[in-house]
């Protein structure tokens, strides 16, 4: 009992470590302002973690500690509990993973469709075999199984056969396989089988480590590209459109507020409301990360030049 309760701390000392050290590497980094849309995968990290030790953690201290003052029935009931307080951030999590992984590609392509029908044509074949060997719809960790390794599938998809940026070639066919991995981890929550305790400390390990290494290995690859492409980039306008997937009614925006036309006066030359136009602006500061007009227009000096 004793080395059992020496190796449940180890493993939850090393998942603090994890979780310290990817947090500490993504608000360091974010400061820089080099990243795209890293905010998205911040949220991701920070959500993940959570449902990590809100439902993952807390029902194996559960189980240590109160599983002996009750019944295999109410342990299930109460564990079950658990994760489904923990869902929230794990979904909200997945979608901020989806929604980071779609904003490094070039463009939004057709793939996108092909890879969500891809995802569904995985689900229906994962779920009929869950059903018929693993009886999933009675248990909720093999529930969540179901819906993050979809979800990997579906993010595998979109990054397999689009083109995307900040990442070489290299880094990410890695990066697919992180992603990968994250999803094939969840594999472990189908064995119930076998030695429950040890699997579930083995996938909290490998689910805080996988989670951990995808984002750091994105924040150092990405330099290794950003480096490499910075100096031969001839800057233009049209660069600054396509880096920030800038729409034509946008870049018209952009243009006027680079001379240094008030909303008013933008809204007057394109016949439009000025709630419009701020509308428009809004938009334009969320997709290149700035907060303000004179952030927007030192910007823009890197392109016009």
């Amino acid at each position: 009992m004793e080395i059992r309760m020496i190796f449940v701390w180890v493993c939850f000392i090393f998942c603090l470590g994890l979780t310290t050290g990817g947090i500490l590497v993504l608000f360091r980094d974010i400061k820089s302002g080099k990243l795209p849309s890293f905010r998205y995968l911040q949220y991701y990290l920070i959500l993940i973690y959570t449902f990590g030790f809100y439902a993952l953690w807390s029902k194996v201290f559960f189980l240590i500690f109160f599983s002996s003052t009750t019944t295999p029935e109410e342990n299930k009931i109460v564990t079950n509990f658990l994760i489904v307080l923990g869902i929230p951030f794990l979904v909200t999590g997945k979608l901020m993973l989806v929604w980071w992984s779609m904003t490094l590609l070039k463009k939004a392509p057709d793939i996108v469709f092909k890879a969500a029908a891809f995802m569904i044509i995985f689900l229906i074949i994962l779920l009929y075999i869950s059903i018929n060997r693993f009886a999933v719809l009675s248990n909720m960790g093999q529930i969540y199984g179901v819906f993050v390794m979809t979800i990997s599938v579906f993010i595998i998809s979109i990054l397999l056969f689009s083109e995307v940026n900040y990442l070489a070639k290299k880094q990410k066919q890695i990066f697919i396989l992180l992603v990968l991995w994250a999803g094939l981890i969840y594999v472990l929550v189908f064995l119930e089988n076998h030695n429950q305790a040890i699997i579930e400390l083995i996938f909290i390990f490998l689910f805080f480590l996988t989670n951990t290494a995808l984002a750091i290995y994105f924040t150092y690859a990405v330099k290794l590209v950003s480096e490499v492409e910075e100096t031969p980039v001839t800057m233009s306008f049209d660069t600054f459109i396509e880096k920030y997937t800038i729409t034509p009614r946008e870049a018209e925006i952009v243009q006027f507020i680079y001379q240094g036309k008030t909303n008013q006066e933008i809204a007057d030359k394109l016949f439009v409301t000025v709630q419009t136009i701020k509308d428009h602006t809004h938009r334009i500061y969320q997709k290149t990360e700035v907060k303000s007009r004179a952030q927007l227009t030192s910007l823009l000096q890197k392109f016009y030049k």
